[in-house]
């Protein structure tokens, strides 16, 4: 199976695939015309995956500070999704609309599409595009992924990478029940994976080239609900993969520590030497998915775990 990026160079190649893949899997006011199809998949980027020659996969995605109000308008339902609601900002008479818009959300995509052909579905093809698409956006320090789903599969599929529903529609342009929802890929999608993702951030601090994808680094630690993950998990990965590093050197920056939150233990990124508060430190949080500032002391009282002990920390080199 192949991974490709259709360009408007090579879109006439695929043309009929594209069309006749879309319209397997939508119908309705959710089926678009030949020409919007084009217009979706080219307006920012697309992954396809490819088999034989075939393709039996796609989503297509732009940043979300290229969309505008018409781009959801609709002759009979009108304008059921408002991106001002989402940007929490009145588009037209509020100054700072703009600065919003394009500043605070430069670093999220919508999604305009998900497709895959019938005889290709149950098959975990979609776990590997989205894998494929979140691994990608990753490397671009996309933050946020934000879309429409359908209450059904699709959903479901979303929620297990960590998917909240912001706003709920009883019937999206007359297709039942949907959601718009939010991913946040700096966000842990599950209780137990904080440590592959402060890894993960530790390692694109270095601007290191060797760095896995997400996915890749997630599936060989392999964290588990009943273990999360051990500090030999982190080490071990570290020593397999030939990265120098230091262990338990106190408090510093750009290191993980391991501490008590919310009653267990729990990893983030200590990065203190460029965004510290008086008497606190900031870290980067997997659990909320952003920075956020602790005071010393409180670090300091929890700086332990009741699985794997006190005072652990690592920094790279």
């Amino acid at each position: 199976m192949k991974k490709i990026t259709v360009t408007k160079e090579t879109y006439d190649q695929y043309k009929e695939q594209i069309i006749d893949m879309e319209h397997s899997c939508f119908e309705g006011n959710l089926l678009f015309d030949d020409d919007e199809i084009e217009e979706m998949v080219l307006a920012g980027s697309n992954i396809f995956l490819e088999e034989n020659n075939k393709l039996i996969a796609g989503t297509y995605f732009q940043p979300l500070n290229t969309l505008s109000y018409d781009d959801f308008l609709d002759e009979d339902y009108g304008c059921q999704f408002n991106l001002a609601g989402y940007l929490n900002v009145d588009m037209n008479s509020n100054p700072l609309a703009t600065y919003l818009r394009n500043i605070i959300h430069s670093n999220a995509i919508y999604i305009n599409s998900t497709a895959i052909t019938p005889e290709y579905r149950s098959k975990g093809i979609i776990y590997q595009l989205k894998d494929a698409l979140f691994d990608h956006l990753r490397k671009l320090d996309i933050m946020y992924v934000v879309g429409h789903a359908h209450d059904g599969k699709m959903w479901h599929i979303n929620q297990k990478y960590g998917a909240e529903g912001l706003i709920e529609y009883e019937d999206w342009y007359g297709q039942g029940k949907h959601y718009f929802y939010e991913i946040n890929l700096l966000k842990q999608h599950n209780d137990w994976s904080c440590g592959v993702y402060a890894l993960y951030y530790l390692l694109k601090l270095q601007k290191n080239k060797n760095i896995p994808t997400f996915s890749q680094l997630y599936k060989e630690i392999n964290p588990s609900e009943e273990h999360g993950t051990s500090h030999d998990q982190i080490t071990d990965w570290l020593d397999k993969n030939e990265f120098k590093y230091f262990l338990n050197k106190g408090l510093d920056d750009n290191s993980i520590i391991n501490y008590q939150y919310d009653g267990d233990g729990h990893y983030s990124v200590l990065l203190f030497e460029k965004f510290t508060s008086k008497d606190s430190f900031c870290l980067y949080n997997p659990a909320i998915g952003k920075n956020e500032y602790i005071p010393v002391e409180t670090i300091k009282e929890n700086w332990y775990s009741k699985r794997y002990g006190k005072e652990w920390s690592l920094k790279l080199v």
